[in-house]
C-alpha cells in the first residue's frame, strides 16, 4: 500500500471537491459541454423581445403606464372613421337620394427606444353618420398618443349627392392622416354614392372605406323602399351612406372608432 507521502504526491496540484476515486475501476460521468439539450431553467432573467401589449378602443385624454419591467415600446394609432351621408325622398324637386360613404382613419406607427414611464393618448371615435336627409356624414375622431406628438386623424364623411332628374352622384369622404411617426398612411377613400335615371333605374349609396382592422359600410344597390346607410364594423373604417325612399328620408351609416396598439418589449 503506498504511503501517506505517496499519495499526496500522487494529488499535488489535483483540484474540486468530494472523495478520491481510489477504486481501479472508478466510474466518472462526463459533464455536457456547449449548448444545453434539455433541462430546466430557474431564477434567469430574460431580456430582449416583446413582452407583453396594451390595446385602447376608448379614452380621452388618458394614460398609458409602461410596466416596470419594460424599456422601450412600438405604438400603433388609427383615426376614427368618417360617417356615410344621409339622403332626402325621391320625391323631392331638388334631391339627393343617395348618400356617399365614409373615408377611413389615418394610421401611424412610431418606435420609442427608451419609453417613458407614463404617456397622454386619445383614441378617435367614430363619425356619426349623416341624419335622415340631404346631411353629409361626419368626420371620425383623431387618435393621439404623446409620444412625439403621434397621431392619425378621423376619415371625412361621405357627401350628399347633386342629382338632376337623370343622373346624381355623391362623393366618399377623404381618409384619415397619420403624422410624427416612423410610418405614416392615409386611411382610404369612401365610395361614391351613383343615381342613373331618377328613380326608375339604379339607385346605390356609397360604401364606407375599411381599414386594414375593420370592414367599411357595405353600399346599398336598389333598396326597396329606401334604406339607412350601413354601419362600419371593428375600427377605423367609414359608414356606407344611405338610399332613399320615394316619401322617406333616410340616415347614413355610422364610422367605427380608432384604435392603438402598444408593443412593449424589454
Amino acid at each position: 500500500m503506498a504511503t501517506r507521502n505517496q499519495v499526496d504526491v500522487d494529488l499535488s496540484g489535483q483540484t474540486g471537491t468530494g472523495n478520491f476515486a481510489g477504486s481501479t475501476s472508478a466510474g466518472f460521468v462526463t459533464p455536457v459541454l456547449g449548448t444545453p439539450t434539455s433541462g430546466i431553467a430557474t431564477n434567469i432573467t430574460i431580456t430582449g423581445g416583446v413582452r407583453s401589449f396594451q390595446i385602447f378602443t376608448t379614452g380621452t385624454a388618458a394614460t398609458y403606464n409602461k410596466p416596470s419591467n419594460v424599456t422601450s415600446i412600438l405604438v400603433e394609432v388609427w383615426g376614427g372613421g368618417g360617417g356615410g351621408a344621409g339622403c332626402a325622398q325621391t320625391g323631392l324637386a331638388s334631391n339627393s337620394v343617395v348618400g356617399g360613404g365614409g373615408g377611413a382613419g389615418g394610421y401611424a406607427r412610431l418606435y420609442v427606444a427608451s419609453a417613458s414611464s407614463t404617456y397622454t393618448y386619445t383614441v378617435g371615435g367614430g363619425g356619426a353618420g349623416g341624419t335622415a336627409g340631404a346631411n353629409p356624414g361626419s368626420t371620425g375622431g383623431t387618435t393621439s398618443f404623446s409620444a412625439s406628438s403621434l397621431q392619425a386623424t378621423g376619415g371625412v364623411g361621405g357627401a350628399i349627392g347633386g342629382a338632376s332628374s337623370s343622373v346624381g352622384d355623391a362623393a366618399g369622404g377623404a381618409g384619415g392622416v397619420g403624422s410624427n411617426g416612423d410610418v405614416n398612411a392615409n386611411g382610404a377613400i369612401g365610395g361614391a354614392g351613383l343615381m342613373l335615371n331618377g328613380t326608375t333605374a339604379i339607385l346605390a349609396s356609397g360604401p364606407g372605406a375599411s381599414s386594414p382592422i375593420g370592414g367599411g359600410g357595405v353600399a346599398l344597390i336598389n333598396a326597396s323602399g329606401g334604406a339607412a346607410g350601413n354601419n362600419a364594423t371593428n375600427y377605423a373604417s367609414g359608414g356606407g351612406g344611405a338610399v332613399a325612399g320615394t316619401t322617406t328620408n333616410r340616415a347614413g351609416g355610422n364610422g367605427s372608432s380608432g384604435l392603438i396598439i402598444v408593443w412593449e418589449f424589454s
